[in-house]
């Protein structure tokens, strides 16, 4: 896998876009083009390590929405659960036996907080 992160979400859109119902698309598709390629877009697949992915991890968690406020920690297991490289190398369609997530906690929280009314 000597192809760039930015080359392989084109070969990933084409294998999975019509496999998943248009509203999962655009969630994945908007996950990849402000989350991922940003970060992964110029490294090429077999050069991801978990390193890399505790670093996309740590500038998401420091980062803010446009209001300023941060991600709540929902949203970004949200976006580690469907946009990790893991879930986005060809781990299924290749001989890869472990991917470069094996090991990396999972960042945010899946347990939502009570609403304040």
């Amino acid at each position: 896998m000597d192809m760039t992160f930015a080359d392989f979400s084109k070969v990933y859109k084409a294998e999975v876009r019509p496999r998943v119902r248009e509203h999962t698309w655009l969630t994945k598709e908007t996950i990849i083009q402000s989350k991922l390629l940003p970060f992964f877009g110029d490294m090429r697949i077999c050069d991801i390590r978990p390193v890399d992915i505790v670093r996309w991890q740590n500038s998401l968690t420091g980062s803010t929405r446009p209001d300023g406020d941060s991600f709540k920690p929902t949203y970004l297991r949200i976006i580690n659960n469907r946009s990790t490289p893991s879930s986005t190398t060809p781990s299924t369609t290749t001989t890869w036996r472990r991917t470069p997530s094996t090991g990396v906690d999972k960042m945010g929280s899946k347990e939502a907080g009570e609403m304040q009314f």
